[in-house]
């Protein structure tokens, strides 16, 4: 073989390496900050929430990252950043319509959220685009139950996600870096 080809290999070895340490370094990072968040510290959560999007982004088609952003979309609903939610349904059920379950999840609780925040064309949308596109979704029956009531949610359901207050905790914040050991 020429020496033209041994250079080439070893650099795509040298490339594929290091593309592996930084996907086992944020898969790392994930997991510590899984095992170590609660909802009591929603700048953790947060933090952990951009974790996810930054794998998710980086790595589209690891199976990890449909699951990592609907993740993501959950700690941005329970803080009450309900747009940055339907957002991140939005990408899991575009960039990964071959992954029923995650989009259709995704659909679903775009859906909710979306006649939360009283946008009812939007929210009948998500529910149809579930119902004809799975069908057999565990939450397209209940998505088919909620199109007729879709805008007569009453206030208290409204308000039971509303959200963490960063205001109302006085821990300390800890960088999840500084609970890596590098």
């Amino acid at each position: 073989m020429r020496p033209s080809y041994y250079i080439l290999l070893v650099l795509s070895v040298i490339f594929f390496a290091g593309c592996n340490a930084e996907k086992r370094k944020l898969k790392q990072k994930i997991e510590v900050s899984e095992a170590s968040a609660v909802k009591a510290n929603p700048e953790m959560a947060v933090q952990r929430a951009e974790l996810y999007i930054e794998f998710a982004n980086k790595f589209e088609k690891d199976k990890s990252s449909p699951v990592y952003l609907l993740k993501a979309a959950t700690i941005y609903q329970e803080a009450g950043n309900f747009s940055k939610a339907v957002e991140l349904y939005n990408i899991v059920s575009y960039r990964y319509p071959d992954k029923e379950f995650e989009a259709g999840t995704a659909l679903f609780n775009k859906g909710f959220l979306l006649e939360k925040m009283g946008d009812y064309p939007k929210s009948r949308a998500a529910y149809e685009e579930l119902i004809n596109k799975y069908p057999s979704h565990e939450m397209a029956k209940s998505a088919q139950e909620n199109l007729p009531l879709i805008g007569t949610m009453p206030d208290w359901v409204k308000n039971l996600d509303s959200g963490f207050n960063p205001d109302s905790f006085k821990q300390d914040t800890i960088s999840l870096d500084s609970l890596l050991l590098n």
